[in-house]
């Protein structure tokens, strides 16, 4: 026989069921949400991170290859620079000839030269130099006009040190005054093997 429910017993039942599937479905929810939605906001809040970290990195990277854009190109403009003024280095077998050269350089220019010496070859890892020492007198612009020349006509040379030293006689031009001058000048010679004995 079937048992009569009292109406006060079955709303309770069904406030029960009821309770327990609203808290079913706020579970369901929350599970839905921690597992399923959540992850797609900190998915969306990442992408917008890495979006921003792609772009500051294509930022640098623009400034990067601009940077390398001017290094290279002043890099090809110093090479190019180099290749034209490139020193070619001669031999210490020249050195007669060398002698002659500067010889004619200065009394050319108008100078006496006096005595002109060269020293003793100081062997390098790359190249040598041959000190040449220089005395002469001359009027004083001259003598600047002949250092000048000799730096020019001669690329592997070096004034190393002048000496002027002024007071003397009026020059043939009568504008300006004798002075003696002394030059120490390096010449850089190609890097040539000590004789084997």
């Amino acid at each position: 026989m079937m048992e009569a429910v009292s109406p006060g017993r079955a709303s309770f039942r069904t406030r029960d069921v009821d309770l327990a599937a609203g808290a079913a479905l706020l579970a369901i929810g929350g599970a839905a949400f921690w597992f399923g939605i959540r992850p797609v906001f900190h998915a969306e809040d990442e992408q917008r991170r890495l979006a921003a970290q792609l772009t500051a990195s294509r930022q640098q990277l623009e400034v990067a290859q601009s940077e390398y854009e001017q290094v290279r190109g002043a890099i090809e403009t110093t090479r190019d620079r180099l290749q034209r003024s490139a020193v070619v280095l001669h031999t210490a077998d020249g050195l007669v000839n060398r002698q002659e050269e500067v010889t004619s350089t200065v009394t050319g220019g108008g100078l006496d030269l006096e005595q002109l010496v060269v020293g003793t070859v100081f062997r390098g890892e790359l190249l040598d130099t041959i000190p040449l020492h220089i005395t002469g007198a001359g009027e004083f612009p001259r003598v600047v006009a002949i250092m000048h020349e000799l730096r020019a006509r001669f690329p592997d040379m070096a004034i190393t040190s002048f000496q002027l030293t002024g007071g003397g006689s009026e020059g043939p031009s009568g504008n300006s005054r004798v002075v003696r001058f002394v030059l120490d000048i390096a010449w850089y010679t190609a890097r040539s093997e000590e004789p084997t004995s």
